[in-house]
Order: C-alpha cells, then structure tokens, then sequence
C-alpha cells in the first residue's frame, strides 16, 4: 500500500502544477473561463475551436512526460465529470445532475457491520 503521505503529496504536487504550468500560460488565461480541479480530475470551460483545444492539450503533454492530459468535450451541451451530469443551459448558467455508472450496484456496508 502507498504512504498515508501519498494524497497530501500528490494535493501539493498537482496544486503547484495547476497554478505555476497549466493556468499560467497565456494560452490558458485567453481560452479557459473557469476551471474546477478534484484531485487529478479538471473541469474547464474552453472557449476555442477542436484544433486549439488539441494545441493546449499538446502544451500540457510537454510539461511533465510522465502525466498525460485527455479531453471529453461535451455532447447536447452535457459532460460527465465525476458523479455528475453537467448541462450548459446558456452563456451563463450550468446545471448538474447526478450520474450513476453502470457499474453501481446501490449495494452499501452498514457502518456497524463488522468485516
């Protein structure tokens, strides 16, 4: 298993690479209006064409070799990110639904169970 240090390490790691690499380029600070971080998952809202959104994902490629940046662009103006279902209403509101995968089974562990 890895070191109970391994989460805080990899916090500080992937804050320091968002605020000094990603959001810092002036690239990013033309195209994204916003952006949300969950540990390694991002959330941004790109304003530009397929063929930019490609540039700023081969610019952050570069940055670390060992880190590999993808994108989902969004389908009927909705993207999935983590649990959720976030729908573009307009230019300037968003709303989110949960999602639940496939793979959820609603099978839960009583917190006084013992395993």
């Amino acid at each position: 298993m890895g070191s109970p240090l391994s989460p805080l390490l990899a916090a500080i790691f992937m804050n320091n690479l968002e605020k000094n690499s990603i959001l810092n380029t002036d690239f990013a600070k033309k195209h994204i209006t916003f952006g949300y971080r969950y540990v390694d998952d991002i959330l941004v809202d790109f304003r530009g064409s397929n063929r930019q959104i490609q540039q700023f994902l081969n610019v952050l490629n570069k940055i670390r070799c060992r880190i590999s940046s993808t994108s989902d662009l969004e389908n009927n103006n909705s993207i999935n990110f983590l649990d959720l279902t976030i729908t573009n209403l307009n230019s300037n509101s968003l709303i989110k639904f949960t999602e639940r995968k496939h793979s959820q089974t609603h099978r839960f562990q009583w917190t006084r169970s013992v395993i």
